[in-house]
């Protein structure tokens, strides 16, 4: 092959094996390997004795490469060797690079300079699409909303919440992760579910989080609809019946929910990070532009303020609501442009 291509730390110890082949043989010369990395926060730790049945030399335990606080560290040696490395977004790129944004990885990023880079994910539009999608009471699209109207009042239905056409539905699909920002967002839905909204919840994974969720279910049992689990036909319904989407991340890759949301006409509400940042753009009133709202900060009070604003404009301001709708709708991620800037990645890699 000429291109060796690990993902995660996983396959991580790819790239070093193909360096050590490379100077005990002529067989992949020629060869060169690319590292994607998903998610930077799974670094494949494990005690430094494992070096031995992964064939780790002695001397290639030392913290420039495999060592990690006396513990193997997969993916900073898979960083190390591969000649080029990438993430799933521009924006979640540069954070890596920074000692906040890192893992604690932010040196041996930085010392990769132009071999290091940012692609954005694409999205699956033949499965995610307004309108085809065979998990809807009724499709839509930009120019014919009539069945985002029935979608938001089947969701209602299914969730047990009050069929108020005219309430916004705030949607959120996440693994329950402190990843996802629910460190903040827990704290926060008390005030968010204090306004005239609903809030709408799929998910499942830690459960200290879903018990927090379960608690707000009973105190808010006519403002918050959950779900703890997995369910896709639902997902889909939240993407299409709700009216926003929230998205506070603590970090965030790349994201693929919030690409789902703009073309579904909902917009999302996200913290300015990785991915998030590069799909999602604040509004601009002179030249409306914009297909969502965006906060900094990772604490309750911006999180707070922000969703304050996206209700406050779905109220006060629907001409507004309306055209950053039309952008979200019109906004695409081609798999296409992706898949091209990997072929320069990996002609870049062979040169």
């Amino acid at each position: 092959p000429e291109i060796f291509h690990a993902n995660d730390w996983h396959t991580a110890l790819l790239p070093f094996y193909l360096r050590q082949s490379q100077q005990e043989t002529d067989e992949f010369k020629q060869s060169g390997s690319v590292l994607t990395i998903h998610n930077a926060g799974y670094q494949g730790n494990a005690p430094g004795t494992f070096r031995n049945s992964l064939e780790i030399p002695l001397d290639y335990f030392v913290a420039e490469l495999f060592e990690d606080h006396n513990q193997l560290n997969l993916l900073k040696g898979g960083i190390y060797f591969a000649d080029q490395v990438n993430t799933v977004s521009p924006g979640y790129a540069e954070e890596l690079r920074t000692q906040l944004g890192s893992h604690g990885l932010h040196e041996i990023y930085d010392r990769k300079g132009e071999n290091f880079s940012g692609i954005l994910n694409g999205c699956d539009y033949d499965e995610w699409n307004p309108e085809t999608d065979s998990h809807l009471p009724a499709c839509f699209s930009a120019t014919d909303l009539k069945g985002k109207k029935q979608c938001k009042k089947k969701l209602q239905e299914i969730v047990s919440l009050p069929e108020l056409p005219d309430v916004p539905v705030i949607g959120m699909v996440s693994r329950l992760t402190w990843q996802k920002g629910f460190q903040y967002l827990l704290p926060a839905l008390p005030q968010i579910l204090s306004l005239e909204v609903q809030v709408i919840v799929l998910g499942s994974g830690e459960p200290l989080i879903a018990n927090a969720i379960d608690k707000l279910q009973h105190k808010f049992p006519t403002k918050l609809g959950w779900y703890n689990g997995y369910n896709n036909e639902l997902a889909h319904l939240i993407e299409a019946g709700s009216d926003m989407f929230l998205m506070p991340s603590l970090y965030e890759p790349c994201g693929l929910n919030q690409m789902y949301s703009l073309r579904y006409g909902t917009l999302p509400i996200v913290r300015r990070v990785g991915g998030l940042k590069d799909s999602v753009i604040q509004f601009d009133e002179k030249l409306e532009t914009g297909n969502g709202f965006i906060f900094d900060d990772p604490d309750s009070d911006a999180l707070s303020e922000e969703v304050e604003l996206a209700v406050s404009v779905f109220y006060n301001n629907p001409r507004r609501f309306k055209k950053m709708m039309d952008n979200a709708m019109k906004q695409r991620f081609a798999w296409k442009t992706a898949a091209e800037e990997y072929v320069a990645l990996y002609r870049k890699t062979l040169n």
